[in-house]
């Protein structure tokens, strides 16, 4: 079950929030290869975020998978990003993106570990 956390220092509406939450989990199917009810997605706008001394529009973003496809972490960060560009209009140079593995078992959902 990817995990994808997006936490951006901009203000979005509910709206915004829900639009964006949609179109990353459209983004991941793609990227990943597999369907929606496997994503999960989590917004965190408004955030007290500084990067390079300066609080211009900035974001850091997480993707905790339970491998990530060999060969595939570049993939991966570029589609990310190309994402966080175009849906909250932050420059690469102005993201952080961080791919994490897990292990299944020390997962858990509908009462139990994956």
């Amino acid at each position: 079950m990817p995990v994808l956390k997006i936490e951006t220092n901009q203000l979005l509406s509910q709206e915004q929030a829900a639009v964006l939450m949609n179109d990353a989990t459209d983004m991941l199917c793609r990227v990943l290869d597999k369907p929606k009810t496997y994503m999960m997605v989590h917004v965190d706008s408004g955030c007290s975020l500084m990067f390079n001394g300066s609080t211009d529009p900035f974001a850091f973003v997480q993707l905790r998978l339970f491998a990530v496809p060999e060969g595939g972490a570049s993939k991966l960060i570029a589609g990310i990003s190309e994402f966080i560009e175009k849906a909250l209009e932050v420059k690469p140079d102005r993201q952080y993106i961080q791919l994490s593995e897990m292990k299944p078992a020390h997962f858990g959902w509908n009462g139990g570990p994956c």
